[in-house]
């Protein structure tokens, strides 16, 4: 189960004031806050978001995006990212599987 779905469970069943309240306190809670995306960056972030929703898959479940990935999504949706915002994109990739790797790694400890 994802963190969005739990997040949307508990708010459905309890209210989103006391989620929030908890996730003040309770870092189980916190951990299901959203991320939080600088303002500047949300078009650029939903864009990696369905870049990452519609990659193929590895081996390991890992999506796979190269810079020849993105450069078809920009062909195919028409959309025109400069050289920075690729390099921002396969960043983001990069961050996203070492804090995917971080969270399999906590859930494999317990």
């Amino acid at each position: 189960m994802r963190n969005a779905d739990k997040r949307k469970r508990f708010i459905k069943a309890f209210g989103r004031e006391r989620f929030l309240e908890l996730a003040k306190t309770d870092e189980r809670y916190e951990r299901l806050l959203p991320i939080k995306i600088p303002d500047g960056c949300q078009w650029l972030w939903r864009h990696f978001q369905r870049i990452w929703r519609d990659a193929e898959h590895d081996m390991n479940g890992y999506p796979i995006i190269t810079p020849q990935t993105v450069l078809a999504y920009m062909e195919y949706y028409c959309v025109d990212f400069d050289v920075k915002q690729r390099e921002l994109v396969m960043q983001m990739k990069l961050w996203a599987i070492e804090t995917i790797a971080e969270l399999r790694k906590k859930k494999d400890s317990q």
